[in-house]
């Protein structure tokens, strides 16, 4: 009786140990790999460097994780500026598991995180390299469907089977793409805090028929021929007065509840440069930053306004953001 007790004692003891154990990253290079379902994974390259801050890598992009929290065996990860964050739990010292969320869009993406794997996509039973695919591509999203067809410009580079690029649309671009041709078989994936982007292509002949895939809830199927002479429709074109109109002319509340107007006298008599943006898009994030550049180096005596739709967040509100 004595001994079962004592068994019991020791095993209780080593349980309450191991359930206090605090985990912490391992410096070194992992692989972060999103479940898409339907077995499709979207893997990125992730660096945990000394301090316990983490590198995101998509081709020359860089996006330092600063706000990381461990407590036990539990992980928060959360990436700069964008709503989504990271929640997982630590299987070993070289496994993390969980799921990306995106609360005001209702979105839950498993992932997994593994230390020590420094590749992108597996290339193991890869039977040598592709031809080089190095070039413009004329692209059409969503072919067969009228409402949702749009155009695109692929722009790759290729090295050995290794492949970067972007997918160039009228309304900005797809991020830093990166990834491998495998047996004939475009894969490229990026995720930059805000999305998790994945392509998928049988490459012919010059030509891709494939899938793009926008975390685990949408899908869409995609064709691309190559085509170094095509450009998008020029910006200017795109986007313009409508007829019989001289200036644009808005009244909305800023981020005090103040309503600003291009009536305000701040603004009689300047050049006002006025962005429409969210604070959930990384192209609007960019645009920002190189205006921000801009006032800080040349100070010019141009006014900045912001008009920012908050499609989710604000539930379909409009918010003024102002750069002076």
């Amino acid at each position: 009786m004595k001994k079962l007790l004592l068994l019991s004692f020791i095993l209780l003891i080593s349980s309450c140990q191991k359930a206090a154990e605090q985990y912490s990253l391992k410096p070194s290079n992992w692989r972060l790999v999103f479940d898409l379902g339907d077995n499709n994974q979207l893997p990125v390259k992730i660096t945990v460097n000394e301090d316990q801050t983490i590198t995101i890598k998509n081709a020359n992009e860089e996006i330092l994780v600063t706000e990381v929290a461990i407590d036990g065996d539990s992980i928060f990860i959360k990436p700069p500026v964008f709503e989504g964050y990271f929640k997982g739990k630590f299987e070993s010292y070289s496994l993390i598991t969980g799921v990306y969320l995106k609360p005001s869009l209702d979105r839950i993406v498993p992932f997994q995180l593994n230390a020590g794997k420094e590749y992108r996509f597996d290339e193991t039973n890869n039977k040598g390299i592709a031809t080089d695919m190095s070039g413009n591509y004329q692209t059409v999203f969503s072919p067969d469907s009228k409402l949702d067809r749009y155009m695109a410009k692929g722009v790759f580079n290729q090295k050995g089977n290794e492949v970067t690029g972007t997918y160039e649309t009228t309304t900005g671009d797809y991020r830093f793409l990166e990834g491998s041709i495998i047996n004939h078989t475009l894969k490229l994936s990026t995720f930059d805090g805000a999305h998790v982007f994945l392509f998928e292509a049988v490459v012919k002949d010059s030509v891709l028929e494939g899938v793009f895939y926008s975390g685990n809830h949408c899908w869409e199927p995609f064709t691309a021929v190559l085509n170094n002479e095509y450009n998008l429709p020029d910006a200017k074109e795109l986007t313009f007065l409508k007829e019989g109109s001289d200036s644009i002319d808005f009244s909305f509340k800023d981020t005090n509840g103040n309503i600003v107007s291009l009536n305000d006298p701040e603004f009689k008599d300047q050049v006002v440069i006025v962005q429409l943006l969210g604070s959930w898009c990384p192209n609007c994030l960019e645009e920002t930053r190189f205006y921000q550049e801009y006032i800080n180096s040349r100070q010019p005596n141009v006014k900045f306004i912001g008009l920012a739709f908050e499609y989710e967040v604000l539930k379909k509100k409009h918010l003024i953001l102002l750069i002076v």
